[in-house]
């Protein structure tokens, strides 16, 4: 579906529009109510190497790990640019260190693929366009790398350059940059971000923020409060997060706001900082006690 809509977007880039209305035009006339292969040009010619590379990459994901990575490897002697590739490679690595080693080459490939002038262009909303989500997920599987090998500064610069390049954050980089600060304890750096997003109603970031203000002031009225308004978000967390219910080893395959599921991902991400904090666990043990 990507590689689908990366051609699209690719072929709407083609044509060179004078005005946003030349762009409408043609989204209505040769787009809107249209198949994918109604509105791209016949392929011309053999494939390019770029393109054998990235079959073999869809491949690789619709096969075991092991002749996965063979196939990612043919991909990237194919194409050096392939981040994704290095990303597969990274994501079915046992050793942090040479996940951290693929994660950084496949940062570097993405940046040569999307290009310098096309990065600049880019910044703000980088999501948006596909050829630079290789680089995104690169970076943030390093941050993650870094971040579980105690480099955690330099998983937070990673987490804030990604929320430079990409304000939308389709990604929810935000969650766990709201976590590192927080046990980092960058109060400043920690309600920039929250004031940024602060509409944002998922559990975790409702009850980092109450963590945050437990770790600022200690059971306070606004403290208190935060975690209240972070319970009526999902009630759930409190469960798994007082040891009433047990996490399950695995997550779960999707999740909703306010579901248990939710729940899960929240204690998975953020559950390690409560139990760090003196005195949080016993805090919300007793607002839970009081809930019932």
């Amino acid at each position: 579906m990507e590689k689908d809509l990366a051609e699209l977007f690719k072929h709407i880039r083609e044509q060179n529009f004078g005005s946003e209305e030349e762009l409408q035009k043609f989204l209505n006339e040769a787009v809107v109510g249209k198949k994918l292969g109604e509105i791209l040009p016949p392929q011309k010619g053999k494939k390019s190497n770029a393109e054998k590379a990235q079959d073999l990459l869809l491949e690789a994901f619709a096969v075991a790990p092991r002749k996965g990575a063979k196939l990612a490897q043919e991909a990237i002697k194919l194409d050096p640019n392939n981040a994704d590739a290095y990303v597969y490679l990274a994501a079915n690595e046992k050793s942090v260190g040479k996940a951290i080693q693929y994660y950084t080459k496949g940062l570097e490939a993405g940046k040569r693929a999307i290009g310098a002038k096309d990065f600049e262009e880019f910044k703000g909303h980088f999501w948006g366009f596909h050829e630079t989500r290789p680089f995104m997920r690169a970076k943030a599987g390093l941050a993650s790398c870094l971040y579980l090998t105690g480099q955690v500064e330099e998983a937070i610069n990673h987490y804030q350059e990604m929320l430079v390049l990409n304000s939308d954050d389709n990604q929810g980089i935000r969650y766990q940059l709201a976590i590192c600060l927080v046990e980092q304890n960058k109060a400043e750096a920690f309600e920039k971000l929250y004031k940024t997003y602060q509409s944002d109603s998922s559990a975790v970031f409702q009850y980092t923020y109450a963590l945050y203000l437990f770790k600022k002031e200690g059971s306070s009225l606004k403290s208190n409060r935060a975690l209240k308004k972070a319970y009526e978000t999902n009630p759930h967390v409190m469960a798994f997060l007082t040891g009433e219910k047990m996490v399950p080893d695995y997550l779960p395959d999707f999740m909703g706001r306010g579901d248990e599921n939710e729940a899960i991902f929240c204690i998975n991400d953020s559950g390690r900082i409560w139990q760090k904090t003196p005195g949080a666990m016993e805090w919300a043990r007793e607002f839970y006690r009081k809930q019932k």
